[in-house]
């Protein structure tokens, strides 16, 4: 189990590291969610490890990675709302001035991003993974070592779903943030189970699938819900408030129902368990 997932853990600095050169060389949408969905991966195999060998300690180069990822995050979402509002320019004239001020937003953003990129210690995560690798390859398979760190992986997703499912029960249709912190806590189980569902006891081929798409239909949610409430408060202060009021009534219709269709899928979580009693 640890030489698989020391495996894989070189393989996600290499991903890591090839998206973090390609946002260096172009922010643009595709490569800044590359790198974020990298940065994710690569700190749920940190914490995949923590579990699986008793020699990792902190990892100091976490700090790092959780900081670049707060500065894509809102660059992100101003990319994001730039594509969700410009097909709708044509039906909604006065969105134009909307746009153009997330445009000078992403611009202004971008400079500062491009800096953090340019001076972020690559070196220090590769140097993390070097010390991750050796702790990992140090647990034979089979040994006593192996078996506590199972023990201790199902432990950590057991009471991780359980995290999950009342969070999942505590869903205000009404508000949108609570939908927010099951996805915040269900993307981290996800990319945690990734590395290690097929040393699980759990066997099923789609169950990684429908746990990616279930958190898209969160992640759309929450994309609608910031850029709803962006909206109404730059509407707010702008004298084209009354011209945005149809919209805005149409992005509430539509994040009502995309709500109401995730509440119903939500039962699939009960599903998404992965012990790790015994070796694979």
């Amino acid at each position: 189990m640890a030489s698989a997932l020391a495996s894989s853990l070189q393989k996600q600095l290499a991903r890591f590291r090839k998206h973090l050169a390609a946002c260096r060389v172009s922010p643009a949408p595709d490569p800044v969610h590359d790198l974020r969905v990298a940065i994710r991966r690569l700190r749920a195999h940190f914490r995949a490890a923590r579990l699986a060998a008793p020699g990792v300690g902190s990892i100091e180069a976490v700090a790092g990675l959780r900081l670049l990822m707060r500065r894509l995050s809102r660059f992100r979402d101003v990319q994001v709302q730039q594509g969700m509002l410009g097909p709708m320019v044509s039906g909604h004239p006065s969105l134009a001035v909307f746009l153009e001020h997330l445009k000078s937003m992403e611009s202004s953003a971008g400079s500062w991003l491009a800096r953090e990129l340019a001076s972020f210690p690559e070196a220090e995560v590769s140097g993390a993974v070097t010390a991750v690798l050796a702790a990992l390859l140090k647990v034979d398979a089979g040994s006593a070592a192996e078996v506590r760190a199972r023990r201790r992986l199902s432990g950590r997703f057991r009471r991780s779903h359980l995290r999950l499912l009342a969070l999942r029960s505590g869903i205000d249709p009404a508000d949108p943030g609570t939908i927010h912190r099951l996805r915040v806590a269900f993307k981290k189980y996800r990319y945690l189970a990734e590395p290690l569902a097929g040393m699980s006891g759990n066997q099923d081929p789609e169950a990684l699938p429908r746990m990616h798409q279930l958190q898209g239909a969160m992640g759309d949610i929450q994309d609608l819900a910031v850029l709803l409430r962006d909206l109404r408060s730059w509407a707010a202060r702008s004298e084209n408030r009354r011209e945005l009021d149809p919209l805005t009534r149409l992005l509430a219709l539509r994040l009502g129902e995309n709500i109401s269709s995730f509440i119903s899928a939500a039962s699939e979580m009960d599903s998404f368990v992965f012990p790790f009693g015994h070796a694979k």
